[in-house]
């Protein structure tokens, strides 16, 4: 389809997957709603789904044009369920190892640490679908660069967080 036939959303979700992950597509809504709960199952893995974990990974599926019926879902989905049933829902998000533990780190980390339990899940996430440790580690310190330059970003924007306009 070609972009003058596509809405809005549609030009979204195919832009953002192929900018961040290389896809020629965009994932359907079954592997939308595995990827989306194994967030916040991840994030609960201390036990404490901080409002912050929520909101980033409310805000991340949104950003990615997720289903509305999934978003909607995520704003009280509990993330109680057993891991490897929510992944088997999904055969995209299985085959999206890498991808799903980095969002993993990103959400479990919005509320500004990486608790021992979250860790533990995200090594569960990561074993089940096949990414080793090592990777696992990479992607954390991958995550911690990004955020030291995404403040450096903005303090080079907006030296003064005053007068940004928005």
């Amino acid at each position: 389809m070609t972009t003058t036939m596509e809405s809005a959303s549609e030009i979204g979700r195919r832009w953002i997957f192929q900018d961040f992950w290389g896809f020629e597509r965009a994932p359907g809504a079954t592997d939308f709603s595995a990827y989306a709960k194994a967030l916040l199952i991840c994030a609960n893995g201390d036990g404490v789904l901080a409002p912050q974990e929520r909101e980033y990974a409310v805000g991340l599926i949104a950003g990615m044009h997720g289903p509305a019926d999934v978003v909607e879902e995520l704003k009280t989905y509990a993330g109680t369920e057993d891991l490897k049933t929510v992944l088997g829902r999904g055969k995209g998000a299985q085959q999206s190892g890498g991808c799903l533990v980095y969002d993993t780190i990103r959400v479990c980390s919005a509320d500004g640490k990486l608790a021992a339990g979250e860790l533990e899940k995200i090594h569960e996430t990561a074993d089940l679908l096949g990414v080793d440790r090592d990777a696992v580690q990479e992607l954390i310190e991958i995550h911690r660069k990004e955020r030291e330059l995404s403040e450096r970003r903005f303090r080079l924007c907006y030296p003064s967080p005053d007068n940004r306009p928005f």
